[in-house]
């Protein structure tokens, strides 16, 4: 993994620490959930800076770190950089979506990821889709990240940002573009 530069406070201290990109993520995402604990006042500020690192992304109204990739190069970066364990994969039901991770601080695994912060990534795999250009109503649908696979079945191929879905859909309902 490439090295970079994360910049952080400490008290009244300014550090710049050198890790990588998912040493990065991994911050950002406990930080964002410390921030929202403790209400703390550089909320924009990180969001500004999470913006920069990760381009399509937001925060959910539930605050979960939601991460999207805009076209097939940066869907298939974002699976292999971004998507961990315990993290869930969000994607339209239509060829050509963006792949999105919901980041899921809970390392353990215990707490599942609320159904309102799955409505909102499943609307930005559908806004991002060619389905709003053509103004189709399509369904996205949510998948544990163990499911999801770049090892296709044998004597096919996958190309560059897709990937092969492997168990049950967990379809999220239609939503209005």
């Amino acid at each position: 993994s490439e090295p970079c530069l994360l910049n952080c406070f400490k008290g009244h201290l300014f550090y710049a620490l050198v890790i990588t990109k998912e040493e990065e993520l991994e911050i950002i995402s406990k930080f964002l959930f410390k921030v929202v604990l403790y209400k703390a006042i550089y909320y924009n500020l990180v969001i500004n800076i999470m913006h920069a690192y990760l381009g399509l992304s937001f925060i959910s109204s539930e605050n979960y770190l939601v991460i999207a990739g805009r076209d097939q190069t940066q869907n298939e970066l974002i699976v292999k950089r971004y998507l961990k364990n315990n993290d869930v994969y969000v994607h339209a039901e239509i060829q050509g979506a963006s792949s999105v991770i919901i980041k899921n601080p809970d390392t353990t695994g215990q707490i599942p990821i609320p159904p309102k912060t799955l409505n909102e990534a499943g609307q930005m795999a559908v806004c991002y889709s060619i389905a709003w250009d053509q103004k189709v109503v399509v369904s996205a649908y949510w998948v544990n990240a163990n499911q999801v696979s770049k090892t296709a079945p044998s004597g096919e191929y996958l190309n560059t940002g897709s990937f092969m879905i492997r168990g049950k859909k967990n379809f999220l309902p239609p939503s209005q573009l």
